[in-house]
């Protein structure tokens, strides 16, 4: 048996004793103690975490001033719902196809152009 057949069944054989996950990854001893050690880490955390809560408050708000929109509560209910459900999927196709990064950057830079439209726009 030649060195190179060797080093592949020993790699083999590590690779079938190490712990595997469900979705066939092995398993590392990399606890959340680690993300704290590491400052890439902390950022990317940082970042997530400030996305994930103005992403939630403005999901919030949404709902909430639903009742000062022009005509029937239930309809702009039952209409807000099924734009929410499309967009969902239309959200899911974009960031399959560009990547969450880009998908991410995309509507919180689209969010923040209306924004500043709005703020513009006056009380007309």
């Amino acid at each position: 048996m030649s060195e190179q057949q060797k080093k592949e069944e020993s790699d083999a054989q590590e690779r079938l004793s190490a712990k595997t996950s469900l979705f066939g990854m092995t398993e590392n001893e990399f606890t959340l103690i680690d993300v704290f050690k590491d400052r890439i880490y902390m950022l990317n955390l940082f970042i997530i975490s400030m996305t994930w809560m103005a992403s939630a408050v403005c999901f919030y708000i949404i709902g909430f001033y639903i009742k000062y929109i022009p005509g029937n509560v239930f309809s702009n209910i039952v209409i807000t719902s099924i734009a929410d459900a499309l967009s969902s999927i239309g959200a899911g196709l974009v960031a399959e196809y560009i990547g969450a990064k880009k998908t991410l950057f995309m509507s919180f830079s689209l969010a923040a152009l209306a924004g500043f439209a709005l703020i513009f726009a006056g009380d007309n």
